[in-house]
């Protein structure tokens, strides 16, 4: 490997080792979401159930259980999942899978641009690794799928750029882990990878299409199921009660805001920061003026540059007309979610600016000393508000899985569900003497099945929301188990031909 890739891949190391210190120490610490290791440890309970691709968290919601796998983008915690078989504890696989896909989104931004030269592709990099909006997820609000998301977008656009007969598969694969990254990110990112796509393969729509297909059936397990059956939650009810015109950002919030570890508020009363970056925003606004002047790079500085005064724009009030008429992003719910696109224009910007030298010692000057400008206005951003002795236990107690993960995460409940007693639900019962009505301490969904005497039991909701059913004879031997609607088990079927039909292209391609 020549020196300068050496060092280049040793600059991004540094950098992203330095914005993640403290997931290099003991415990950890507080963030909005808490729930991540509860999430990965009732994912591998369903697993280990014989429930693939998992549906039900069966410990969660005071033990009557609730769908928490149905409809939530589930990448990042498989990923977490399976980093698990090999590390001591589940808090050191979400640590090391939060540096993996950090590594992974600084490598992307740099493959994404580098064929505007090295340097561009570092700075760029750097810019990515560096953005406060990565440490914000990091450890504010602790996003870690919509993290999972944002790292992915230097990679989405590659693969839809650099899209040719021979990556028909990657650029499948690439895209179907994006889709099943976050339930969001995806809605917001669309429009702008149409329009990346038209203009980087206008001339070979047919690959376009085919590589579109090819990634939608790939993530059918997880997409189909979501389209079709989001009505046995309460997800879209629950989404339209965050009213998305209290959180539009004031411009000046972009410009500068002070850093804190609270939540979005109305108006300028906001407990977090929504800042762009000072120096993010200057390298850019050079990053355009440079890149229109260069021919090679002017579509990807024009594209850049409108993607970032579009979503800055979407963020704040001016766009309320839109958000007021459009039911897609009413969905997305908060207008600085936004600031995922605006991350990833600025750091593409950010590296273009580095074409504003011919000599390659300017050059090399110059990203030298907008490298260390950003770590030491930016760097100072990529710590917790404190750092706790935490282990897996606070996280995946019973205490924890059954009060505080639905309560975080309501929005999966059954439309069924009205209210339950405050207590623990007992264990299923195996046996039933005598005819009646029975109600089982168990959450009612359409994926439970049940068998009276071996044959099928009907279940219903009963008015609380649990499992129902009536018995008519005097003896009865119920058995009853977690499986999939019948659109679950074709969905996960077309995924796994499609995932054999990839794997075929991707080695003739080779």
């Amino acid at each position: 490997m020549p020196k300068k890739s050496t060092l280049i891949w040793l600059i991004i190391l540094g950098v992203l080792l330095l914005t993640c210190l403290p997931l290099l120490k003991f415990g950890f610490f507080d963030v909005h979401d808490p729930t991540h290791l509860g999430r990965v440890y009732l994912l591998r309970e369903t697993l280990m159930d014989g429930q693939i691709p998992a549906v039900w968290a069966n410990t969660a919601n005071l033990g009557y259980g609730y769908p928490l796998f149905h409809f939530y983008a589930p990448a990042f915690y498989y990923l977490v999942g399976f980093m698990g078989i090999f590390t001591p504890t589940l808090l050191t696989a979400l640590k090391l899978s939060l540096i993996l896909i950090s590594l992974s989104g600084g490598i992307g931004m740099y493959y994404l641009m580098k064929r505007y030269g090295h340097l561009v592709g570092l700075l760029s990099a750097v810019s990515f690794l560096l953005v406060p909006y990565r440490a914000i997820g990091l450890f504010v609000r602790g996003s870690y799928a919509e993290l999972f998301a944002i790292m992915l977008l230097p990679w989405l656009f590659w693969a839809w750029r650099s899209l040719n007969p021979r990556r028909v598969g990657v650029t499948s694969v690439i895209t179907a882990l994006f889709l099943l990254s976050h339930n969001l990110i995806p809605l917001l990112v669309a429009p702008f990878l149409m329009v990346w796509t038209l203009l980087y393969q206008g001339k070979h729509l047919r690959r376009v299409v085919i590589t579109a297909m090819l990634s939608l059936l790939l993530a059918s397990f997880y997409l189909l199921p979501l389209i079709f059956e989001r009505d046995f939650v309460q997800v879209d009810a629950l989404s339209r009660l965050t009213n998305y015109s209290l959180h539009f950002v004031s411009p000046s919030q972009l410009w500068d805001s002070v850093w804190g570890f609270g939540g979005s508020a109305p108006g300028l009363e906001d407990g977090i920061s929504f800042k762009i970056g000072k120096l993010h925003l200057i390298l850019a606004g050079l990053g355009v003026i440079v890149g229109l002047r260069h021919k090679k790079a002017q579509t990807l500085a024009l594209f850049a540059g409108v993607t970032l005064l579009f979503s800055v724009i979407m963020t704040t009030s001016f766009s309320r007309i839109l958000w007021d008429n459009i039911f897609v992003l009413q969905v997305i719910q908060f207008p600085w979610r936004f600031l995922a696109l605006i991350s990833l224009a600025v750091s593409v910007l950010a590296g273009l600016s580095v074409t504003l030298f011919k000599s390659t010692q300017l050059r090399t000057l110059y990203t030298i000393l907008t490298i260390s400008l950003l770590l030491f206005f930016n760097l100072k951003y990529f710590s917790p508000q404190a750092q706790k002795p935490y282990s897996d236990q606070e996280f995946t107690n019973t205490t924890f899985l059954q009060n505080e993960l639905a309560a975080k995460v309501p929005e999966f409940l059954p439309v069924w569900v009205s209210s339950f007693p405050e207590s623990q639900a007992p264990s299923l019962p195996t046996s039933q003497e005598g005819p009646g009505t029975f109600v089982l301490p168990r959450t009612y969904y359409p994926t439970w099945v049940a068998t009276d005497n071996g044959m099928p039991l009907a279940l219903r909701p009963s008015q609380d929301g649990l499992i129902e059913f009536d018995l008519l004879d005097d003896s009865h031997e119920i058995v009853i188990t977690q499986s999939h609607t019948l659109l679950e088990s074709i969905a996960s079927f077309i995924s796994l031909i499609t995932l054999f039909v990839v794997g075929y292209l991707y080695v003739k391609s080779r």
